[in-house]
């Protein structure tokens, strides 16, 4: 498992790199995986939930109530993940060993990554659409 999450970031990070000229790649490409990350965790968490397997408690936030609902994703989803993608990918300059190490990965595997989760999404939103 452990190896596929570091392929599905070589192949990220290899195609960023390729397409984007300035120094902000690693923001950006560490934006959009943290955040398909999180949305993954989100719907595996919500399945389980309705097969009653599991219920993650979701942090409830009322601070400002117009984003109450996205601060509680950030915090619940999301911020695990940026620690957590900081840490095994970005600190001490890891992604340059990643990219050595996963660098026969097809590019088209992160691609894959996030079809497959909007894909997922849309499935989900879909049946509890219809379930509710």
């Amino acid at each position: 498992m452990k190896s596929l999450y570091y392929k599905i970031w070589a192949a990220a990070l290899s195609g960023i790199r390729e397409h984007d000229e300035d120094h902000s790649w690693k923001w950006k490409i560490f934006a959009r995986i943290t955040f398909v990350n999180s949305l993954n965790a989100f719907i595996v968490l919500l399945w389980l939930k309705y097969f009653e397997v599991f219920n993650y408690p979701i942090l409830i936030v009322n601070f400002f109530p117009p984003f109450d609902s996205s601060l509680s994703f950030l915090l619940s989803f999301t911020l695990p993940f940026i620690v957590m993608n900081y840490f095994f990918i970005f600190h001490r300059e890891k992604h340059k060993k990643i990219l050595i190490k996963y660098s026969n990965t097809p590019k088209r595997v992160a691609l894959l990554y996030v079809n497959i989760t909007v894909v997922s999404t849309f499935v989900t939103a879909m049946f509890y659409s219809f379930m509710s």
